[in-house]
């Protein structure tokens, strides 16, 4: 009976891609796990693995916070009080990682549809299984969950749900986690909806008194978070220009002081690439990156032919203009080819699928099939 209805759901090919997903995500949970023992980070001391004055001699409730502090408040009973394994810690989060990857294969599918054809191959599920987005939600960390939560913020604005639970749920743990990308995302949809022509004038000056708002709220718990405390544009350059130069001694560094802001972002989201590669892991790094260029070489390309056919919707400009902001305050504290690999994460994955939602604009052959022909595509 078992055997016959797991035959009925898979006949179609509804959910191999699923079950796919899963096991290869499992294998980078696996990768992730081994890696942290071998090499240490973060995960040692978000399961108390590690002695850190964070933690010392904190009880439970001490360590309702945000930031770090709430990673170690959620982990607590886990790791200290049911005295769990490290690698029980990787299952959970990997399987929080796991759910941010379906949230986000629903929102491409949901924008953009199942398929693209490139060269008679579809393009489309190759997104789903980039090792980069796959290791950073494997990992026992912040990732898996400020992943999940974009993702479900992202298509709960695609699906037009803006009172659910799940949106206010995720934005509200964003904050919790990482304030500073809360402030940076809702920041964008606030300025794309209070600019809205479809929207009431009435509606759009709440919307950007309450946006206003929200984002001085987190830029103070970011101000605490990095040390800076108070806000001060000399203060916030020279702690920016610190945090650089920490990245100076570590075997990824990038002279990001040194570049021009097209170099600084270009080494943000595009490096590693061939030249910096000297491991097997920055080659499948540098292949990856080299994969999300030409997707953006592509769509350039594509966008110049063919611009009386793109579709740009809100949702487009809420991703670019997260994109942009982030690229532009990231560059100015990392220099570091493995924190960037690392931050990106809760970017790139939705700039790409932006880029593919033009890209299939331009191919749209119901369009103007003569115009559709010329391209090989």
């Amino acid at each position: 009976m078992i055997i016959s209805r797991l035959k009925e759901l898979f006949k179609n090919g509804k959910y191999w891609i699923q079950l796919l997903l899963l096991c290869y995500h499992s294998i980078f949970v696996i990768i992730a796990y081994y890696y942290a023992l071998n090499n240490g980070g973060d995960a040692n001391l978000y399961w108390f693995q590690i002695e850190n004055e964070i933690i010392n001699n904190k009880s439970w409730y001490e360590l309702l916070n945000y930031g770090t502090e709430f990673i170690l408040f959620l982990n607590y009973h886990f790791a200290i009080l049911l005295e769990l394994p490290q690698y029980i810690g990787f299952i959970m989060y990997g399987s929080i990682g796991f759910l941010g990857i379906l949230q986000f294969k629903k929102l491409t599918e949901l924008w953009i549809g199942k398929s693209i054809y490139i060269f008679k191959i579809n393009f489309l599920p190759i997104l789903y299984f980039l090792p980069n987005l796959h290791f950073w939600t494997a990992n026992l960390g912040k990732e898996p969950i400020c992943f999940l939560c974009i993702s479900t913020i992202f298509l709960q604005l695609k699906r037009r749900e803006y009172g659910s639970w799940q949106f206010f749920s995720a934005i509200f743990f964003l904050v919790l986690i990482r304030p500073h990308v809360a402030l940076m995302l809702i920041f964008s949809i606030g300025l794309i909806y209070s600019i809205s022509k479809n929207i009431k004038l009435k509606q759009r000056i709440a919307l950007g008194a309450a946006t206003a708002l929200f984002t001085l709220v987190c830029f103070y718990l970011f101000l605490q978070l990095s040390k800076v405390k108070y806000f001060d544009w000399g203060r916030l350059k020279y702690f920016n220009d610190y945090s650089i130069l920490s990245f100076k001694n570590s075997g990824s560094y990038v002279p990001m002081l040194e570049y021009n802001y097209v170099e600084k972002l270009f080494a943000l989201f595009f490096r590693p690439i061939f030249y910096d590669a000297s491991t097997a892991y920055s080659w499948i790094l540098s292949t990856e990156n080299a994969l999300i260029l030409l997707i953006h070489i592509i769509a350039i390309f594509l966008i110049i032919k063919f611009r009386a056919r793109v579709k740009i919707d809100s949702l487009f400009k809420i991703i670019i203009i997260y994109t942009f902001i982030s690229g532009l305050l990231y560059v100015q504290r990392y220099a570091g080819l493995g924190i960037f690999v690392r931050t990106k994460i809760m970017i790139q994955p939705f700039t790409i699928i932006a880029i593919v939602y033009i890209i299939k604009s331009t191919l749209d052959k119901s369009s103007d099939n003569r115009i559709s022909r010329k391209v090989n595509y």
